[in-house]
């Protein structure tokens, strides 16, 4: 689902490999006005026959969006649930730093994409494999590939996906003791960006915020009420994402490869394809997941949420779950009962310049936070709900076979 070929091929093609059983449609306008992907998923909508299942992998921050947008879009994915379809979005590659989208140095506070913030779809985040950091790849990785390419021995522990200097697993593996400060890894050469897998609460979906700032009367969409779960803030707004899923690009040496017959055949070696990664990966293969659900059911779903959060509340209660902890030291592996997989290790915090959300103790480079005077990274991992991963990630057929 999209409104510019490259990007909503590739939607089709993760789709396609979440379920491969499943019929992939491109749904895509040219428009001048708007959004084409919104005009297609309106035709959609409207049309005879909707689909049960739909991939957005696009976003823009709700501050820039404004009320009338935001408001657009929140009621185009709540016409798309009533009709039985689950959206799927994207939360985005920006960090918690949407309205810089992927700058060198955010300058604008925190913030999030208006595109994936609404209460009628399902924010999809992004992780990566930790083995590297962990030192551990031994553990997971076979030292050559099976006949059909495999290499994974089983599922491996999990982090955030972030290649941000201020990511304090990444600052730690170089020798760093913290990642901000005048001695910290920001200013001692550490990559400045904000590509990381998105997360936050929604701060600007209403009201009028200036100068690409969270500020005015801006406020954020009210809590669901379906959004409840150990780790879950009690801000009173719309938190996202809701779940994640492998979306590295490449810094710890993972990344997902594809084939892109765009300018010729594939060869029959994937190691000689493309990679890349994204949350742009991460959205359809979960919208491939559901596919399995509606052919397993089926039926369609419609909002998935209340019961994505149900079935993780039934797992974590109200501590958490150590069982199931992707990222636990004392085990190598969740529990293989387990649906959701707890990512407990690292953040998706970006580095920062300015006064906005940013700590900045020395040096001229700061970390974002929510409090410029402390540091508080925005965002750390926790037990249960967090906003750098939201629920976790998934155990595919144990989601399948406990749907209700």
């Amino acid at each position: 689902m999209g409104g510019a070929e490259d990007e909503a091929n590739l939607d089709a093609q993760w789709a396609s490999a979440g379920a491969p059983s499943a019929a992939i449609v491109l749904a895509s306008c040219r428009d001048t006005t708007q959004f084409g992907g919104f005009l297609a998923l309106e035709n959609i909508v409207n049309g005879a026959s909707p689909p049960p299942v739909v991939s957005i992998s696009y976003g823009t921050g709700e501050e820039a969006d404004g009320q009338t947008e935001n408001q657009f879009i929140s009621s185009l994915y709540q016409q798309a649930s009533s009709e039985g379809i689950s959206v799927f979005v994207s939360s985005g590659d920006e960090g918690s730093a949407e309205n810089d989208r992927r700058g060198a140095n955010p300058s604008h506070g925190i913030s999030i994409s208006g595109w994936q913030s609404t209460a009628f779809n399902t924010s999809v985040g992004g992780t990566d494999f930790a083995d590297t950091f962990l030192g551990t790849s031994k553990k997971f990785w076979n030292k050559t590939n099976t006949a059909n390419f495999g290499s994974a021995k089983s599922y491996m522990p999990e982090m955030p996906w972030d290649d941000s200097c201020a990511n304090v697993p990444l600052s730690t593996f170089k020798g760093f003791a913290t990642p901000y400060g005048s001695a910290g890894y920001c200013n001692n050469g550490g990559p400045h960006s904000s590509v990381a897998g998105s997360g936050g609460p929604s701060n600007c979906a209403t009201g009028v915020g200036t100068g690409g700032l969270i500020n005015g009367t801006c406020a954020g969409w009210p809590k669901p009420s379906w959004q409840k779960l150990f780790g879950v803030p009690k801000d009173n707004v719309r938190d996202t994402p809701d779940v994640s899923l492998m979306a590295a690009n490449g810094l710890w040496g993972h990344y997902y490869v594809f084939c892109d017959t765009s300018g010729g055949t594939c060869g029959s070696d994937p190691s000689t394809w493309p990679g890349a990664g994204g949350t742009s990966f991460a959205s359809p293969i979960w919208a491939g997941f559901m596919a399995l659900i509606v052919h397993a059911k089926g039926a369609s779903q419609g909002l998935v949420n209340p019961t994505l959060y149900s079935l993780a509340n039934d797992e974590y209660g109200k501590k958490g779950s150590k069982a199931c902890d992707s990222s636990s030291k004392k085990t190598s592996k969740p529990n293989t009962t387990c649906i959701f997989y707890d990512v407990t290790l690292g953040d998706n915090d970006v580095n920062c310049v300015g006064t906005v959300n940013c700590y900045l103790p020395s040096g001229t480079a700061g970390v974002l936070s929510t409090s410029d005077a402390t540091y508080d990274p925005a965002y750390a991992t926790g037990k249960g709900y967090d906003f750098a991963t939201g629920i976790g990630t998934v155990n595919v057929a144990n989601l399948v076979n406990a749907w209700p």
